[in-house]
């Protein structure tokens, strides 16, 4: 566009310096015609560009949205599977000895969960599906005094020791009605890097996972990965920033 606009100018100053009637006839029909033809052509390159970015922007905001719920799901998933287990044990009136063999199985079955523990109405371990685990006791835990205030409890996504993204929930367990003890199910989170990992975004985009701290807990670029390790910090950038805002 710029080269058909250089190469008018010459013939407009040529055509403003004659002082023929035809040629000062023939610069108003000439400016008349392609004048409007660029302005047109700027605003259709204008509109289209626009509407080609917004048309990408959906799409990647339904990818996103799309993500999230199945991420969401996933947790979800977890905490009905603790909740079953609260369901059977009070129903049941299982032992302690019982009660291990519960927790273990669902340790097996489920491979999100690494550790399921169960503690008594005050917050004292008295189960866990760790193999010789060492009993605890979690009265001061946010986990367990979130689960006696009759809440499901859930954690910041954190970086394990073994790099592994977890998060930690909790579930009140009632014993004919009254507050018996608490469910904590460590749950690990690698199947949301396989489902990054997975994601298509355009020819080189990549999708990232943070916490509601801006902790980077999940990386699609295969060279950023590292960061996760590193625990960095993503909230500097703007569209960390709006969204965490809500």
């Amino acid at each position: 566009m710029l080269k058909n606009l250089k190469s008018i100018f010459p013939f407009i100053i040529n055509a403003i310096g004659k002082s023929n009637i035809s040629y000062k006839l023939g610069f108003i029909l000439v400016v008349s015609i392609i004048i409007p033809m660029i302005i047109f052509a700027a605003l259709s390159l204008f509109i289209s560009s626009q509407a080609d970015f917004q048309a990408v922007s959906r799409g990647n905001q339904k990818a996103a949205l799309h993500t999230a719920e199945q991420i969401e799901q996933y947790i979800v998933n977890s905490i009905n599977i603790l909740r079953s287990i609260t369901e059977n044990i009070s129903g049941l009136h299982l032992n302690d000895g019982q009660k291990d063999i519960v927790l273990k199985n669902h340790v097996l079955q489920f491979q999100e969960f690494d550790e399921i523990i169960l503690t008594n109405r005050g917050g004292k371990e008295i189960v866990t599906s760790e193999m010789g685990g060492e009993m605890q006791d979690r009265a001061d835990d946010i986990a367990f005094k979130t689960a006696s205030q009759n809440h499901v409890y859930f954690s910041d996504v954190s970086i394990s020791d073994n790099f592994v993204p977890f998060m930690t929930v909790a579930v009140p367990l009632f014993l004919l009605g009254e507050f018996d003890g608490a469910i904590i199910g460590k749950i690990n989170l690698i199947d949301m890097w396989r489902l990054v990992d997975s994601l298509t975004i355009e020819k080189r985009g990549y999708a990232l996972v943070v916490s509601k701290t801006g902790l980077l807990v999940a990386h699609g670029e295969g060279v950023s990965k590292p960061r996760i390790i590193r625990k960095e910090n993503f909230s500097f950038l703007q569209i960390v920033r709006d969204v965490l805002a809500g």
